[in-house]
């Protein structure tokens, strides 16, 4: 078995959400890439994610409610799924941040299996996730990518963007 040592440095606040890097690069999965690089230029990064985040909920308390749900899952993340990368950055991260809690989570010593919808639907969303041997981490799973996929994601992405997002 090989062993190894990870120094992770980044936010003192790590892993809360407190600073503007913090907000700035997680939101991305739910922008254009246009959108993205403009928040990444602007000295006035912050007033324009409370913009995106208003734009989303219609109005600013219910644009709170976003930020506060979507900040809460970057936070969860960085707590459960940190490998040698923030936790918001990690495929089950990801996964997380767009959809939230599964509603079942199957473990074994390949990986972990993530199901979104009750058994009694037809349609259960599942993602796949396999455990990778790392000397950096016993974290440290990968998503089986699927084309079938990227509808959900696409629908999850304008969810977020309608403002039609629950909490778990």
């Amino acid at each position: 078995k090989r062993l190894g040592l990870t120094i992770k440095t980044g936010s003192v606040y790590f892993p809360k959400v407190k600073d503007n890097s913090s907000l700035e690069w997680p939101i991305r999965f739910i922008m254009t890439k246009a959108e993205h690089e403009e928040i990444m230029k602007s000295n006035y990064s912050k007033a324009l994610i409370d913009q995106f985040w208003i734009e989303c909920g219609g109005s600013k308390d219910h644009a709170r409610e976003l930020i506060r749900i979507f900040y809460k899952r970057v936070e969860e993340a960085n707590f459960y799924f940190s490998t040698y990368t923030e936790g918001w950055k990690t495929d089950r991260g990801m996964i997380h941040l767009l959809f939230g809690n599964p509603t079942q989570v199957v473990r074994s010593a390949e990986g972990e299996v993530w199901n979104y919808g009750e058994d009694s639907q037809a349609a259960i969303l599942t993602f796949s996730f396999r455990k990778i041997e790392s000397p950096f981490s016993s974290n440290l799973f990968i998503l089986d990518r699927e084309p079938g996929y990227k509808p959900y994601w696409e629908r999850m992405v304008q969810s977020w963007r309608s403002g039609k997002i629950y909490n778990d």
